[in-house]
């Protein structure tokens, strides 16, 4: 089996140096994650929800006039 010799930079080495080494980054790092997970989750199931009621919403109606 031939071995494979990186050019770059050791990705695990340089996380594990940058983020995972200390236990306040690596929380902060998490929290970053589930913050922008949680983002762009709520943008993708919010356009899938206007999308499959398209005209059935009140703000798509025209009567209707936020407040």
């Amino acid at each position: 089996m031939a071995v494979i010799k990186s050019t770059g930079v050791d990705v695990r080495n340089l996380m594990y140096r940058m983020v995972f080494r200390r236990t306040s980054t690596t929380l902060i790092f998490v929290m970053g994650g589930a913050i922008a997970g949680e983002w762009a989750l709520n943008k993708v199931f919010d356009d899938l929800w206007e999308r499959a009621n398209k005209g059935k919403l009140a703000h798509h109606q025209p009567w209707f006039q936020a407040k």
